[in-house]
């Protein structure tokens, strides 16, 4: 099994009563031997349109789950899903920024492909980090018989 991403709760998030309608999320990337590492904060209502779009995306295998996160124009994590052609297979585009002060972060940009079951395994498991019933991970593995 190779996984191609893997988002948790922040470490300091954790039982954080005072955070507001914000999760901070680490964001952890890696294919082909190149990998990106992030910290990232996301609103509730964000991620739970997220969650809308995957959950429609995994019962059709139709449309797009996008969620783009960062501060202003700086984005440090964004994510797209979508059906890969006509094979039944989807597509997940990532782009990852480091998290750092440095004027121009550390970015990895890198898209692979996964079947619907590894869809559908994160949707679940990001959906239980979003409602707090579990600190994660979520995570989307690559299908290794597949390029793109």
């Amino acid at each position: 099994m190779t996984i191609g991403l893997r988002l948790d709760l922040a470490e300091y998030e954790h039982n954080d009563v005072e955070k507001g309608d914000y999760l901070a999320l680490t964001a952890t990337a890696s294919h082909h031997g190149f990998a990106g590492h992030t910290l990232f904060w996301a609103g509730l209502h964000h991620l739970e349109g997220f969650i809308d779009e995957l959950d429609a995306l995994d019962t059709s295998l139709h449309g797009r789950a996008q969620l783009r996160c960062g501060w202003g124009d700086d984005v440090l994590f964004e994510l797209a899903i979508e059906p890969q052609g006509h094979s039944g297979r989807l597509r997940a585009s990532i782009d990852i920024a480091s998290d750092s002060s440095r004027a121009e972060p550390s970015r990895l940009v890198t898209t692979f492909v996964l079947l619907p079951n590894a869809l559908t395994s994160f949707r679940r498991a990001l959906a239980c980090i979003i409602k707090e019933e579990s600190s994660g991970p979520a995570e989307l593995e690559i299908d290794p018989d597949a390029a793109v």
